[in-house]
């Protein structure tokens, strides 16, 4: 269960007057079948979408074999349930189809009440690129995620040369009523969010 390391971490974080960065690593706090539990929460949001299913048939049991598939391609990187809310902040990471080995992030937030995910939100996604670059951006932006600060200067528009986030960006913003990232270019909407799912970044720049 989740629920006793979620109260351990709050009183860390009170007792030491905040975390660090590194203190909201999930590996500091959770042990792998806890950190495999978190992300079995959120993986019918997080995960690819089965071909044969949408939005509002995705937790039918029938696709059960489907999640426990993707579940297997995502590691919990940071770990956070904000103290004086039911909101737990977190990022992942999965393997990106790549000639290289690359990796792509995403940071949200969800709110989990009585073993039941209530709200759920993608805040950001991240480029694909090295594993180690990868974790060391996401320390930054993770950390500005939970404290509320301005994430717009690490979106493709504003960051220059340097890459952090893909999306949200200037077309496409996620729709927490839906779940979904969505495009503002017609017609582009349901295709978009399904290859971005399966591909982050191969229809937008070649490595």
């Amino acid at each position: 269960m989740i629920l006793k390391p979620l109260k351990i971490f709050l009183t860390l974080c009170i007792l030491t007057a905040g975390c660090s960065p590194i203190s909201y690593r999930a590996d500091k706090h959770l042990n792998e079948d806890e950190q495999r539990e978190v992300i079995e929460k959120i993986i019918r949001y997080l995960g690819k979408i089965p071909d044969k299913a949408d939005f509002n048939t995705r937790f039918d049991s029938i696709f059960d074999e489907h999640y426990k598939k993707e579940l297997d391609k995502y590691e919990l990187i940071h770990f956070y349930p904000k103290k004086n809310t039911y909101y737990i902040y977190f990022s992942t990471i999965r393997r990106a189809p790549s000639i290289s080995e690359k990796y792509v992030a995403t940071g949200g937030k969800f709110r989990y009440e009585y073993g039941v995910v209530k709200e759920y939100k993608e805040v950001f996604r991240t480029w694909k690129m090295e594993k180690e670059e990868l974790i060391d951006k996401l320390d930054m932006l993770f950390e500005r995620m939970v404290y509320g600060r301005d994430l717009k200067p690490y979106y493709p528009e504003n960051s220059g040369d340097e890459e952090y986030i893909e999306f949200p960006n200037n077309e496409v913003s996620y729709n927490v009523k839906k779940n979904i990232w969505e495009s503002s270019r017609e017609n582009v909407i349901e295709p978009y969010y399904k290859k971005l799912h399966s591909e982050s970044k191969d229809t937008n720049k070649s490595n």
